[in-house]
């Protein structure tokens, strides 16, 4: 039996767990009040007040340690495929010195220290960027909240394209679901009802989800798991691309226009393997683009 200890650092609440294996035997939640939190001028002030909770929870429940792992949520690290990982120095410094400040940052701190009195291995799981985005509401009742993601968006776009300003290979990721997002604000352009583009490229993302997923010969095939939630964001939040399923023919013509393909025979694509993991020039069939059109259709109820 394996007994794994899970630490989830949030805004105002540190949320504790104990498995052994699969099964969950004890959790709590430690709520951080305002007035505490206003004590620290930055989140990763914090470290030292939350780990004391920690182990004063750990001792009040009678918990003797001896653990083989502690896992805790991912920071706001470099771009990083979804994954487990070992948390080491490295991992350690950037979350120290992050410039997007969020006490998710907290959570491989603490595991490290834990995991050094332990003497297991400290983890950190799936970078959660993606995931946490989907929490639509929430971000709804506090649009403050989005201001990290919002800055590690715009730390992620410069770092790409410094390195790659001619766009010459890295800075090609930056068009995953513009293939079809152009398709769709040039269609609703030319059919008189405008949509914004930012409007346009969401539904192309989903809709290159579904390509990167089912295109035949795709050594790595997108996790259809990985699409499913986004779909039910899109669905709900955004409004509809205004398409039907009689328009793919004028839609993939847009297609075998845009900038990015060498030739309109080839249609380019950035494309994904899982979240974090993409894939530039990629060439599916007409036949992959036609079938994601159609599951694109029956995940929104839009065809």
């Amino acid at each position: 039996m394996k007994k794994i200890f899970v630490i989830n650092p949030g805004s105002t609440s540190t949320k504790l767990a104990l498995y052994h294996d699969s099964k969950l035997v004890w959790k709590t939640t430690l709520m951080h009040s305002a007035d505490d939190i206003s004590k620290f001028a930055h989140p990763i002030d914090q470290l030292d007040y939350r780990n004391a909770q920690m182990y004063a929870a750990i001792e009040e429940a009678g918990i003797d340690g001896g653990f083989d792992a502690v896992i805790a949520r991912g920071g706001l690290l470099q771009p990083t495929p979804g994954g487990v990982y070992v948390v080491d120095e490295g991992i350690c410094h950037d979350l120290i010195h992050s410039p997007n400040e969020h006490a998710c940052n907290l959570g491989a701190l603490m595991a490290n220290e834990l995991a050094h009195e332990c003497g297991c291995p400290a983890l950190i799981a799936d970078p959660e960027m993606y995931d946490a985005l989907l929490d639509i509401d929430r971000y709804l009742a506090e649009p403050r909240l989005l201001l990290p993601w919002i800055m590690r968006c715009i730390e992620i776009k410069t770092g790409i394209t410094t390195r790659d300003p001619k766009e010459k290979g890295e800075r090609k990721i930056l068009n995953f679901g513009h293939t079809a997002g152009h398709a769709l604000e040039s269609f609703a352009l030319i059919n008189g009802h405008p949509i914004p583009h930012g409007i346009a490229v969401a539904h192309g993302l989903l809709w290159e989800m579904i390509v990167s997923a089912t295109a035949a010969g795709s050594q790595h095939p997108f996790p259809s798991s990985r699409l499913y939630p986004y779909a039910a964001m899109l669905k709900e939040y955004f409004p509809a691309a205004g398409v039907k399923c009689t328009d793919i023919d004028q839609l993939i013509n847009l297609m075998r226009h845009d900038k990015k393909n060498a030739s309109p025979d080839r249609i380019n694509f950035t494309l994904l393997s899982d979240i974090g993991t993409p894939q530039w020039d990629q060439f599916p069939s007409e036949d992959d683009i036609r079938g994601a059109f159609e599951i694109y259709g029956d995940l929104t109820g839009q065809l």
